[in-house]
């Protein structure tokens, strides 16, 4: 699980979040998990052959394909009492085979199972009565993973379900469920539904794979629509092994029309939602087939940089999202939430490019491609997107390789970035400086797991940091003490004659403020206009 955005310049970022147990867990959830749960399309009409034949369809229907892997059973699958040694069982009648046989059939498809368990002594349905005697898993949390686990379960489902009523305290109960699933040894996704959901508390990244940020998603255009809204500002949560979950998906459900179910998963894919189908997957409409396996609109939900998309421009019923690509791409939403059809423009700035002339944007709908120039401006339906994937002829993401020490020298004024006077000290602010191939003029790069690169000072041995995790224009680009966190994190992406170092908790680049030329001037990050002053060569040794 990566490492947070650091609260001051350089600081240890909560011991790398999580425990071994979690790390271990993190890895199957690099990206946000894809596949189906049970609630959406049957409540609590469950059975054996329904969760066998969402198999079957998941594989005749091409999402397993398109890279749906869950096969999810939701709530109304228990027995209502456990047996002689205290173990959960599945209902005699609904799942009369029990549970291992469904998981094995499910694997032998090539998917994954799902199953579902609250931390108090009742699920949500026992709660309303709608399926009287489920069984919660407190004071059976070590039996109750064990049990998962040996039936062969990859993904777990744990529902608060009014759980204070037991006196849980949320953390506590959570966390006691995340150790015990990891002392199984088994990999199983932890999925979290606390209430309230929003504001998401700090801790919830450190004990779970993704956490519901909003009560249950109904299958209408308001309800789609007052969820998005509740998704502006959680991004800073959101990154591999670990996401906002805004509910599982209705597309294909309830009265959405055809442009509100595209609006829907594009929305979801810009969040870095994970897409859990609900509908009833045999009986789907091509209309709806088509949405769910879109190629271009799940890899913006998949990209591995994990960057969940931002709201940068709201005008009451049209906005504009904006989501940065591991590729050095940028994923543009232009959302109509109105009741008629809308022109709407972006510029080279809206589109994350400020400054460029030369942009190019893939249509994820309609797989037009066009030539953009400075700007756009399109007819948006009502209550429709437009997505694009907009990318410039130099804005493409370049690999250094990895361990490698580089001198890193400005295109602008020939000097390189240095460590002045060997500074050991944290928070030294780094400068440009004639070469002179000393240590403090050389950087070790690093590539981390999402593609971006530690940069660490060879006389120090510390990392290239922004001050304070800064989103700001002029924050200091100082040394501090290597800890992984995002405002340590740098891509690489190639313009004019040479590449930008970006970065990644703030997307903007290393800047020689003022174009200046003289030794000693302080570095700073900046809004990216590649310009001389951004760009940088590197040279090995």
């Amino acid at each position: 699980m990566r490492a947070r955005v650091g609260l001051a310049a350089g600081s240890l970022v909560a011991a790398m979040i999580g425990s071994p147990g979690v790390a271990a867990a993190a890895e199957l959830a690099l990206t946000p998990p894809l596949g189906w749960n049970s609630w959406n399309a049957y409540r609590c009409d469950i059975d054996e052959t329904k969760i066998k034949a969402a198999a079957d369809a998941m594989v005749a229907q091409g999402l397993k394909a398109a890279g749906y892997t869950y096969v999810n059973i939701d709530d109304c699958w228990q027995a209502h009492t456990r047996d002689a040694n205290g173990n959960l069982t599945a209902h005699p009648d609904r799942f009369p085979n029990g549970i291992k046989p469904i998981a094995d059939y499910v694997h032998a498809k090539g998917l994954k199972l799902g199953i579902y368990a609250t931390p108090g002594t009742k699920t949500c349905a026992n709660i309303w009565d709608a399926y009287p005697g489920a069984l919660g898993s407190l004071g059976h949390e070590q039996a109750d993973a064990a049990t998962f686990a040996a039936w062969g379960v990859d993904y777990l489902k744990y529902d608060w379900c009014q759980a204070d009523r037991d006196g849980l305290v949320a953390r506590d109960a959570f966390t006691k469920m995340r150790d015990a699933l990891a002392a199984t040894g088994r990999p199983i996704v932890l999925s979290i539904h606390d209430e309230p959901q929003l504001p998401v508390p700090s801790w919830r990244p450190e004990v779970a794979n993704l956490w519901r940020t909003t009560s249950d998603i109904a299958p209408t255009w308001s309800s789609v629509s007052s969820i998005i809204d509740k998704q502006v500002g959680l991004e800073s949560f959101s990154g591999p092994g670990a996401w906002n979950d805004p509910d599982m998906l209705q597309v294909g459900n309830g009265t959405l029309t055809a442009e509100e179910n595209r609006t829907h998963f594009s929305m979801w894919a810009l969040l870095n939602a994970p897409l859990l189908t609900g509908n009833v997957l045999g009986s789907m409409s091509p209309a709806t087939r088509a949405v769910l396996t879109n190629p271009d609109v799940i890899a913006v939900d998949q990209d591995w940089g994990g960057h969940q998309g931002v709201r940068v421009r709201d005008t009451g019923d049209q906005e504009l999202w904006r989501k940065p690509m591991s590729d050095g791409s940028q994923v543009v939403v232009l959302l109509n939430r109105g009741a008629a059809a809308a022109t709407m423009s972006a510029n080279a700035a809206d589109l994350g490019f400020p400054g460029r002339a030369d942009l190019t944007a893939k249509e994820l709908w309609d797989k037009t491609t066009t030539a953009v120039g400075t700007s756009l401006s399109v007819s948006v339906p009502s209550h429709g997107v437009k997505v694009y994937r907009v990318s410039s002829a130099a804005g493409t993401v370049t690999p250094v390789v990895s361990g490698s020490t580089n001198t890193v020298k400005s295109v602008l004024s020939g000097k390189v970035v240095d460590n002045p006077a060997s500074s050991t000290t944290p928070g030294t602010q780094l400068v440009q400086w004639s070469p002179n191939g000393g240590a403090n003029q050389k950087w070790v790069l690093t590539r981390n797991a999402n593609g971006t690169y530690a940069v660490k000072n060879s006389a120090s041995g510390q990392c290239m940091d922004v001050e304070l995790a800064s989103t700001d224009n002029g924050a200091k680009v100082l040394q501090f003490g290597c800890h992984g966190g995002e405002n340590q994190q740098w891509s690489l992406r190639s313009v004019g004659s040479g590449y930008e170092l970006v970065a990644w908790h703030s997307g903007k680049c290393l800047d020689v403020p003022n174009a200046a030329t003289a030794n000693g001037t302080g570095l700073v990050q900046w809004t990216c206009s590649g310009s001389a002053n951004q760009q940088w060569t590197f040279q090995a040794g």
